[in-house]
């Protein structure tokens, strides 16, 4: 599920579940990774994206994982979409590399 790249940088690569018989679309290939992902134990977890090509049903379930998940768990999550944030217990807004903005629960 992880390989080493060039650069030393880990990775996600799609292994073993590749040979369906039956064609998958992106967004299903999405789930399968989202909940392979989401079950491994991790203090830190990176989604970069993670909404992308999902319907709505799939949207909604995988912020219902999100939130339920535990709170020792740093949960980090880039997406360009703000409304796809509403959820999350602090936003911070990058422009250009710098924090122009940042945002707690209370405030959103």
């Amino acid at each position: 599920f992880f390989f080493q790249a060039e650069d030393g940088i880990r990775d996600y690569k799609v292994t073993g579940v590749q040979t369906c018989a039956l064609p998958i679309c992106q967004g299903e290939w999405r789930k399968v990774l989202l909940a392979r992902t989401l079950a491994r134990p991790c203090a830190v977890l990176i989604l970069d994206e993670p909404f992308a090509f999902l319907d709505a049903d799939g949207q909604q379930r995988l912020q219902a994982a999100l939130v339920s998940m535990p709170r020792d768990r740093i949960v980090l999550i880039i997406d360009h979409r703000p409304q796809a944030l509403a959820f999350c217990d602090s936003v911070i807004l990058c422009q250009a590399g710098q924090i122009v903005q940042e945002t707690s629960a209370e405030q959103q």
